[in-house]
């Protein structure tokens, strides 16, 4: 199933994308930029068939570096997975944040993706 997601471009987001990340990556193993030098280079997104979840992939710089970071927001809470936060979308409400990897429909999209070569 290839598409296209549906995306708010007129939307505001508080707290943004870049300072909900900005509490949350100083935290992981895997980086070593600095959060207040974040800056969105480029992204793009997967479709969730059922139309539910935002499959985003947003690519960071900071420090001379450039992270991908795959994150999934859904209107209601994950039993299981990590969250990154919470934030306010002016058409969708409030979403919340995580980290795709631990987010089942993030795997299955990014599965069929790789496998379909779609």
């Amino acid at each position: 199933m290839s598409g296209i997601a549906e995306v708010h471009p007129d939307a505001t987001l508080s707290p943004t994308k870049l300072d909900l990340l900005a509490t949350w990556l100083p935290a992981q193993p895997w980086f070593s930029g600095d959060p207040e030098d974040l800056k969105r280079v480029a992204g793009f997104r997967f479709v969730d068939p059922d139309g539910e979840v935002g499959l985003d992939s947003l690519f960071i710089a900071s420090a001379g570096l450039v992270y991908q970071v795959p994150v999934t927001w859904r209107s209601q809470p994950l039993d299981e997975g990590d969250l990154i936060g919470t934030l306010e979308h002016s058409a969708l409400g409030t979403r919340y944040g995580y980290d795709a990897p631990t987010d089942p429909v993030y795997v299955a999209e990014l599965v069929r993706v790789i496998t379909e070569g779609d």
